[in-house]
């Protein structure tokens, strides 16, 4: 008769440690930035910068700028041409 019990509790689980997973991820510093909020997207990029150069032995590489750096209106099939889908 338990049963019932565990039904209601895995899930329950499953939620808190999603919760807790999703607090320490940070908000995604391209969407701040497409929405006015370019200090906040920032200080976040900064905060990684620094995270990685303090694993990697030296200087970070030059920053390229993206391939795909457009107007942001791609599709699902975009996936598939282009620099994004080479066949080697």
């Amino acid at each position: 008769m338990d049963g019932w019990r565990i039904m209601l509790l895995v899930p329950a689980l499953g939620r808190f440690s999603s919760g807790g997973m999703r607090r320490g991820l940070p908000e995604s510093p391209r969407w701040l930035a497409e929405h006015g909020r370019g200090g906040e997207a920032q200080t976040i990029l900064d905060d990684i910068e620094a995270r990685i150069a303090r694993r990697i032995p030296g200087p970070l590489p030059p920053i390229e700028r993206s391939i795909c750096a457009d107007d942001g209106q791609r599709g699902f099939a975009d996936l598939f041409r282009g620099n994004y889908f080479k066949e080697h």
